[in-house]
């Protein structure tokens, strides 16, 4: 079954099944979403399940054109973002002033990537819709060109046009 008809099943009938199969399909993305944004792992499981829960809340509103790893990678990285920003007033208001640890470079390349992850989620959420679906199937899921284009219903070739945009 499609991410589409999961989300049609979930509309009409409030599917638990199809919730669970779309939650396992995409929670590995989430995730890493959440992970790279808020670079905490327990913020990033609340982010990430906040994001489902946001999905269940809200399937009824949505379009039938939404595709579901497009609005839950955009949907986890305003929800972390969201998150990041409480816990920075939180971490703020309980000391006096906020201390950056310094990076002590052991770690090689390793910290550029941590300080640069955040920023690769910023500049996807800032695509349109149709692009952003194309880069989060393709570079954030792993989907071939051609499931990718199965799952936005068009052809490998707008699908790579879109790719080199």
């Amino acid at each position: 079954m499609t991410d589409r008809e999961l989300m049609t099943q979930i509309k009409r009938n409030r599917s638990e099944q199809a919730f669970e199969c779309l939650f396992e399909r995409h929670k590995a993305m989430v995730t890493s979403v959440c992970r790279r944004v808020l670079n905490n792992e327990q913020a990033a499981q609340d982010a990430a399940q906040l994001t489902f829960i946001t999905l269940f809340k809200k399937v009824e509103t949505l379009s039938d054109e939404v595709n579901p790893p497009g609005w839950l990678h955009r949907s986890a990285f305003l929800i972390s973002r969201n998150l990041k920003r409480k816990l920075a007033i939180q971490a703020s208001r309980e000391l006096e002033m906020a201390k950056i640890p310094e990076m002590n470079g052991d770690k090689g390349n390793d910290n550029a990537w941590e300080e640069l992850a955040p920023f690769l989620d910023e500049a996807v959420n800032q695509l349109s819709d149709k692009l952003r679906e194309v880069v989060v199937l393709c570079f954030f899921e792993g989907k071939s060109r051609r499931q990718a284009a199965e799952a936005l219903n068009c052809s490998e070739n707008t699908l790579a046009q879109r790719i080199s945009r």
